[in-house]
């Protein structure tokens, strides 16, 4: 099965219940936003759909496969919080070093030129502004043409430019995928947001 799928999961953390029952699917080509206060499991739910960690109950498939098989195949693509880049290498050097690690990547002009770094390609990673690291760490979630993306936590909003360029990149017509839908609803007993998803049964919990 194509897309990603929870099926009654929840994650504990000792006596801490971080998700509790969440069942959710997302279709191939939508786009959807994670939305809640702190301690509501978003950050989990992320680090589940990303393999990093597993649930304690209920199962997770992406694209069919268990996350942390499908993440090692180049299908899911996540650009975290933070992640400090090797300040020695260029942008190019960079992205080229993570393409390096997928067996199908994107073609190198192609990844800087969907995340705005064609410019910067030469720049060192150390000589980089906030905006402009975070563009590389989008060129990173691309660069493996992963057919599911991932942004997480302050990440995720961290300055416009990162933004823009991911919001550009999701609209193009390459193996990335496309974005569509614009709507928003709020799911019941205090959850978080979806954007242009209506299937969300569950809760998520503060710690």
């Amino acid at each position: 099965m194509n897309g990603i799928r929870f099926d009654h999961v929840s994650k504990h953390y000792g006596d801490v219940l971080a998700v509790d029952d969440l069942s959710l699917t997302i279709e191939p080509g939508t786009t959807v936003a994670l939305l809640g206060p702190n301690g509501a499991g978003k950050s989990t739910s992320i680090n589940l759909l990303l393999g990093l960690l597993r649930p304690s109950r209920g199962t997770i498939a992406v694209n069919g496969r268990a996350p942390a098989r499908a993440v090692a195949a180049g299908e899911v693509g996540a650009m975290l919080q933070d992640g400090a880049l090797i300040p020695e290498l260029t942008v190019k050097e960079t992205v080229d070093l993570v393409r390096g690690l997928y067996p199908r990547p994107l073609a190198l002009d192609e990844v800087l030129s969907l995340a705005d770094l064609t410019g910067l390609a030469g720049r060192r990673a150390n000589k980089l502004s906030g905006g402009q690291t975070q563009r590389v760490r989008f060129a990173l979630a691309i660069a493996g043409a992963p057919r599911g993306r991932a942004a997480g936590g302050r990440g995720a909003r961290r300055g416009p430019a990162g933004g823009h360029a991911a919001a550009r990149a999701a609209r193009r017509p390459v193996r990335v995928g496309r974005a569509r839908g614009h709507h928003q609803r709020r799911t019941p007993r205090a959850g978080p947001a979806v954007r242009d998803q209506d299937d969300v049964r569950g809760r998520h919990r503060h710690p």
